[in-house]
């Protein structure tokens, strides 16, 4: 017990250094005015030029130019960009029978694959005995 009373020992107290009389705080405003005072006095600048800005430039063009009448006309006037419609028939609504959906085929075939297709792809009815 007596040796771990020795280890916790509270450390001896130093004293803090004295502050120097040159620090802001003790100089308070009297430094702040020595500062400005002892300051090199600063020589008169000029402000930079400005480069004046770029003009628009203007395109002056009486053949590629459009008045500002036939602009407003041209806004008006609705069907200027437009074309009329034009009823596009498509193709025949008639319905094919079975018989040409099944013996046809669904793409174009090259001619090499289509006359196997026509021999295989023949359609022909059955009895009722048959569909059982």
């Amino acid at each position: 017990m007596p040796a771990a009373l020795a280890e916790e020992r509270t450390p001896v107290s130093v004293p803090l250094p004295p502050s120097t009389p040159g620090e802001p705080e003790e100089r308070g405003m009297a430094g702040e005015r020595e500062r400005w005072r002892d300051s090199p006095t600063l020589q008169d600048v000029t402000p930079p030029v400005k480069q004046p800005r770029r003009r628009q430039l203007l395109f002056i063009d009486q053949e590629t130019q459009i008045t500002q009448e036939a602009l407003q006309q041209q806004i008006d006037n609705t069907l200027i960009q437009t074309r009329p419609l034009v009823v596009i028939s498509g193709p025949s609504k008639r319905t094919l029978s079975p018989a040409d959906l099944l013996g046809n085929p669904c793409t174009t075939l090259p001619p090499e694959l289509l006359l196997p297709w026509k021999h295989v792809a023949v359609v022909t009815a059955l009895t009722g005995s048959a569909l059982l």
